[in-house]
């Protein structure tokens, strides 16, 4: 029954005298299951009441104990902590990143100007935070803030690495410096 429901838009059962329509619903992946109501009859001898029974005890059959209106509780509240986890982890990273902005200026910085270009936006920052070039880099390269927190905002990947940008990624002015050798912002 659950593989012909799942191939199918729906389909119509029969147990007892009533009948009863299953949908699948892939996005819970699970099983809805109705009543195909009958006319004045069913309403005269309370079948329907129990075929809202039967609907419910096949649903938990087909969707492993559980019915369909717990299915999409169940989804909802882990889309609703989901949701909450990455506010407070953005959260978290938006305060490390305001902590470490600084406004580049190449008098402080023994580079070229050139070094001081932003891999977003390719221009030399009037707010700039530094940032690892990938978790466990060694480089790091000067953002624009407003690029950043933009691309934190809406939950892009790291430019360069395309990995998840993480609050350890986030370096302080001082915790950088430019390495004539490399070429490059370093961490120290």
């Amino acid at each position: 029954m659950q593989d012909a429901a799942r191939l199918e838009s729906g389909i119509r059962i029969s147990i007892g005298s009533g009948q009863y329509s299953v949908h699948y619903v892939q996005l819970l992946d699970g099983f809805s299951v109705e009543p195909v109501r009958g006319g004045l009859l069913d309403r005269l001898l309370g079948r329907e009441h129990r075929m809202e029974r039967r609907a419910v005890a096949l649903e938990r059959q087909l969707n492993g104990g559980v019915d369909f209106l717990s299915s999409v509780n169940n989804y909802f509240q882990s889309v609703m902590a989901e949701h909450r986890e990455n506010k407070t982890s953005n959260k978290i990273l938006m305060e490390k990143i305001n902590s470490c902005l600084f406004r580049p200026d190449s008098n402080h910085f023994s580079c070229p100007e050139s070094f001081l270009t932003c891999p977003i936006t390719l221009d030399t920052p009037e707010t700039g935070v530094f940032m690892r070039n990938s978790r466990g880099a060694e480089i790091c390269s000067l953002y624009d803030k407003d690029a950043l927190v933009q691309l934190v905002e809406t939950g892009g990947a790291h430019p360069l690495s395309r990995e998840p940008i993480t609050e350890s990624m986030i370096m302080r002015k001082d915790e950088c410096h430019f390495d004539t050798k490399r070429e490059a912002f370093c961490c120290k």
